[in-house]
């Protein structure tokens, strides 16, 4: 599931003019993505975003939220007032059967 999410975030920054790396050491940031323009007002003209991905099949798919399962310790990580880089946690909801996840509509296999 978090290749699979991992997969769809890359496709997403990268049509985005993003560049998305993945740290050596886990610290609890799955992926870190920067953009850089001169509208950014950073000095060095990059804008920066480290993301924690969190992949759930316990999910009500009529709803209009994903919650995700996050220890405390990790809550508290993110829950800086004013941080240096700006993290966020991504939470993507997919289906526990795999043939879901491939087919849209119904199953067209024999």
């Amino acid at each position: 599931m978090e290749s699979f999410q991992e997969g769809y975030l890359r496709a997403v920054c990268a049509s985005a003019g993003c560049v998305i790396a993945r740290p050596e050491i886990d610290e609890g940031i799955d992926v870190s993505v920067t953009h850089r323009a001169d509208s950014h007002l950073a000095t060095d003209r990059v804008a920066r975003l480290e993301i924690q991905l969190k992949a759930t099949t316990a999910s009500d798919f009529g709803s209009d939220f994903v919650k995700v399962r996050l220890g405390q310790e990790r809550y508290n990580y993110y829950a800086v007032s004013n941080p240096s880089v700006h993290k966020i946690v991504v939470g993507l909801a997919m289906p526990a059967d795999r043939d879901r996840r491939c087919y849209r509509g119904r199953n067209t296999r024999g």
